[in-house]
């Protein structure tokens, strides 16, 4: 059978005899961290593969919870006991609970930032439906399990626990091959989707007046803006060196404005302070505009769409990789100056952002940028392009069906 006829026949099996259940935490706004972020993503994407039946549970992650449910509606939450090994038992039962109503149906279980210690031995001792367990493997190194950073747990749960899933999805390439390395062969590279009609650019001036009204701005069209949006700790924003080169920038008479959105965690607002007075240092203040804060995604896409250049030059490994934030601020067609990882191998050099090896190349690329309205105006397109070729729902629902098509065929 050709691959496109065994795909359409494992999309009608999926669509006429399994149903499908997401288990995860922190399902609610805010969305300010990638972890969630991707989280979301993916339940949009399941609801169109299940053609809407899908059932979704989270875990209040009361950290980051003020009252407000998942827009979309739909999500069994469970509250939190402020202990994630009890908050993980009492998701795996409630999902028991649920899947013992269910019909004669084949399960197939998605988890995503959850305890895989705690909740894939139970789901694997579960024998009255037949399950499908597909954890979501996306955090690097030691953060494999949510709040436990220990090197034994992650060593534990890479090399045993792993293996009482089914199929093992990897947002990232160089961790499915990490994982392929500890003969895990059940692991598959799903990309992280983007909801790119979330994230369509919107007219300059229109963004302006959005992020003008919600912080009290004064920004105009004439500026060049320099954005990053993301945890402020030097490692992931490394702002000393980003200032000088932000001062080199302004003593060419470049009227520019560099903008920073950090989400509203309590260590960002730590942050805040040395930045501010960095800044001060260099006597840019004026230029420098800070906010500890949860943008929504309007507000987020209008950052996007007013910037000329996005940030992102972190010195470690995020925790969803690729970093959606990248991946946003291409779908809104904002060339991205980042360090050359590879995970990042789908960005082109000069095409559609730039790749540095060092941070004392970013003041020669941003004063680039800003010579060069013509190859920005082509570096907007073929951003977008980048994105819409490898993460848009539409390519992530075909990989998926392939995930599909591959545990289907070990089974029989």
């Amino acid at each position: 059978m050709r691959l496109r006829g065994y795909l359409d026949l494992i999309e009608e099996t999926v669509n006429n005899y399994m149903r499908h259940y997401f288990l995860t935490r922190g399902l609610h706004p805010p969305w300010n961290t990638g972890e969630v972020v991707n989280a979301r993503n993916f339940v949009k994407v399941l609801k169109k593969v299940s053609k809407g039946n899908l059932k979704v549970l989270s875990i209040i992650d009361a950290s980051r919870y003020f009252g407000s449910s998942y827009e979309e509606g739909g999500v069994d939450y469970v509250q939190s006991l402020g202990n994630e090994y009890v908050d993980s038992i009492r998701l795996a039962i409630k999902f028991m609970k649920s899947a013992n109503e269910e019909i004669d149906t084949n399960l197939i279980v998605h988890l995503s930032n959850v305890n895989y210690s705690v909740v894939l031995p139970l789901l694997k001792l579960y024998k009255k439906r037949k399950l499908t367990i597909i954890p979501h493997i996306y955090l690097l190194e030691h953060h494999y399990v949510t709040g436990v950073k220990a090197t034994l747990n992650a060593y534990i749960v890479q090399k045993f626990l792993l293996k009482l899933a089914d199929a093992i999805l990897c947002t990232s390439p160089l961790l499915q091959k990490k994982l392929l390395k500890l003969n895990l062969k059940q692991t598959y590279y799903v990309p992280p989707p983007v909801c790119c009609d979330s994230f369509k650019s919107i007219e300059r001036k229109a963004a302006l007046e959005i992020i003008n009204k919600r912080f009290n701005l004064n920004l105009d069209e004439t500026e060049f803006i320099i954005l990053y949006i993301g945890h402020i700790s030097p490692v992931r924003f490394p702002y000393e060196d980003v200032m000088k080169a932000f001062v080199r920038l302004l003593n060419d008479g470049v009227p520019a404005c560099l903008l920073i959105f950090a989400p509203k965690f309590y260590y960002n607002e730590a942050f805040k302070r040395g930045i501010l007075l960095t800044a001060k240092s260099f006597n840019i203040e004026r230029n420098v505009s800070l906010f500890v804060d949860n943008l929504e995604d309007k507000e987020k896409r209008a950052a996007f769409s007013l910037a000329d250049v996005f940030l992102f030059l972190a010195q470690q490994p995020t925790a969803v990789d690729p970093p959606l934030t990248i991946l946003e601020a291409l779908t809104c067609g904002v060339p991205v100056i980042a360090y050359n990882m590879p995970s990042l191998l789908f960005i082109k050099n000069a095409e559609n952002s730039f790749l540095i090896e060092d941070i004392n190349e970013l003041y020669q690329v941003l004063k680039d940028i800003t010579i060069n309205s013509r190859k920005n105006n082509y570096l907007k397109q073929e951003a977008k392009e980048a994105i819409t070729q490898k993460f848009s729902p539409e390519k992530v629902i075909e990989e998926l069906f392939r995930l599909y098509a591959n545990i289907y065929k070990e089974s029989q």
